[in-house]
Parts: structure tokens; sequence; C-alpha cells
């Protein structure tokens, strides 16, 4: 996983973000990336997923909701534009 915090004009962590996020498939479906990306949600309020191929994708969409690019933070828009769809998890 790569996983950067977000944080808002006054300093305070305010979201996270899920560059990359791949279960070897020795261990998939078996409900650990659910738990792993719903821990991370609870614990920064909501996390930000692009996926980045057909797995991720569904698990995002599974347990997600689906949000146009332009409503995520600045952040995550100026530096990671040449991502297609963009998912939302809050905790």
């Amino acid at each position: 996983m790569q996983f950067f915090e977000g944080y808002d004009e006054d300093s305070e962590l305010d979201f996270g973000f899920v560059l990359s996020f791949e279960v070897f498939e020795a261990f998939r479906n078996k409900g650990y990336g659910t738990q792993i990306l719903k821990m991370l949600a609870q614990k920064y309020g909501k996390i930000y997923l692009c996926p980045t191929d057909e797995n991720n994708e569904r698990l995002y969409a599974r347990i997600g909701e689906e949000i146009d690019f332009a409503k995520c933070p600045e952040m995550i828009q100026s530096n990671f534009d040449t991502y297609e769809k963009m998912f939302l998890i809050e905790g």
C-alpha cells in the first residue's frame, strides 16, 4: 500500500489517500482488504482511493462510493491527475 495523509489549513489531519493497494492473491476474497480500508476510514474519517487495476477497483466499488474527481481535495487533484475514477470511504 502507498498511503498519504492530507491536512487542512490548520494543519489538522483531514483525510487519507490510498495511492495504491494490493492484497496478495493467496489472501484475496477473505475480507482482509475490506477490513484494512475500513480501519483506515475510521482512523482518518475518510479515505480517497484511485483504482489502479481491476482488482482494487472492484474492492473500492464494493465498499466505497464513486465520486467525481473534482470533489476530492485539491492536493489529490493537483498531484494525481492521471486517474480516471475516484472512490470515497467514510468512517
